[in-house]
């Protein structure tokens, strides 16, 4: 019997892979078409026939299917795809599956970094496209760094003890963020406000755009340091004798995972629990290896903040159609419906792990 076992299982791993990536992708893909058709009708042959790359549109049905819904869903798909894949890299890199950019604080230190762009920058330079996501990031690396010392300093700290700092970190920056609010003026606090609820209510192409490469770039890392990431969710002593240089590794990963969250941040706003049940959800469908999981994250992310986001678009005015009296005809933030979904899967898994 041959003991050559290696083409088999590569073979039945990329088989796996592929089915895998093919089932999300169609489910994701499914979304993605019907999310610009729901709603209030419009005349998709008119608004196909009416595309136009100049932006010069004849038909209010052109307008809006092209200038807000298509560009609503591209901003969803590219932010689901970076939270739950950043969520991901933290989750592998503390070893806990708890753990989320928006818990850890990571989404809030980006927050302010947002605020610096709407109340500090000059007009020349807020508009440039990537004034904010730079300004997001530095913000980001905040509460990152000082988890990291936190961890190099108390080398006995359990990555429960780091989830639960990061908790803290989130406060006291959420704290911050309500102090920028009371201090800035009407319409800033209101632009603020708003955007915190975190929505992808945009318009255009220029900000999803700008921001795809950013989030290609840092799913491209975590792909690449999927082997490593393995080993470190396992223990680092562990990964460290089998040749990985920790440091190193921790250093792409959390980088990779605060630039995926802080440009999610600068696209949409602070949207919670994403990454946070997308990486859970899905390892334990598909398993634990993360050559598997960075795909999956990417393309499952990237569906569930567009369904999310279509329950809150267009949740009220379905209940309207129900004949349920609503007091708003606006929409829900795709931030608010995470949060709702999140909170109680977070408290149960909390609860469960004692």
């Amino acid at each position: 019997m041959s003991t050559n076992l290696r083409p088999r299982n590569s073979l039945l791993t990329l088989a796996r892979m592929g089915r895998w990536c093919v089932v999300a992708g169609a489910i994701t893909a499914g979304i993605a078409v019907v999310a610009p058709l729901a709603g209030e009708s419009i005349n998709l042959a008119t608004a196909i026939a009416d595309f136009s790359l100049a932006s010069d549109y004849q038909t209010a049905d052109g307008l809006i299917f092209w200038q807000t819904r298509v560009p609503r869903v591209l901003t969803g798909l590219i932010a689901g795809a970076a939270l739950a894949c950043a969520g991901l890299a933290y989750q592998a890199v503390l070893r806990n599956p708890l753990a989320d950019p928006y818990i850890l604080g990571v989404s809030s230190g980006a927050a302010i970094g947002k605020a610096v762009a709407v109340l500090a920058l000059p007009a020349a330079l807020a508009t440039l496209p990537i004034a904010t996501p730079l300004l997001c990031f530095l913000g980001a690396l905040l509460p990152v760094i000082f988890l990291v010392r936190l961890a190099g300093n108390h080398r006995h700290f359990s990555p429960v003890t780091l989830l639960l700092a990061g908790l803290i970190i989130n406060l006291i920056l959420s704290a911050a963020m309500m102090l920028v609010q009371v201090f800035a003026n009407p319409d800033n606090a209101r632009q603020i406000t708003y955007w915190w609820l975190g929505g992808l209510d945009v318009a255009g192409y220029r900000a999803p755009l700008f921001a795809l490469p950013l989030v290609g770039c840092g799913v491209a890392v975590l792909a690449w340091r999927a082997r490593s990431m393995n080993l470190l969710s396992v223990d680092t002593l562990t990964a460290s004798h089998l040749g990985v240089n920790v440091g190193r590794e921790v250093f792409w990963l959390l980088g990779a995972g605060t630039l995926l969250a802080a440009t999610s941040v600068a696209l949409c706003g602070p949207i919670g629990f994403a990454g946070l049940l997308v990486p859970h959800i899905l390892r334990l469908a598909a398993g634990p290896d993360h050559r598997l999981l960075v795909p999956l994250c990417a393309i499952g992310g990237a569906g569930f903040l567009v369904l999310c986001d279509l329950v809150g678009w267009r949740g009220l005015e379905w209940l309207t159609l129900a004949g349920v009296e609503m007091r708003s005809a606006g929409e829900i933030p795709a931030g608010v419906i995470t949060a709702l979904i999140g909170g109680p899967v977070f408290l149960f898994l909390l609860v469960r792990r004692r």
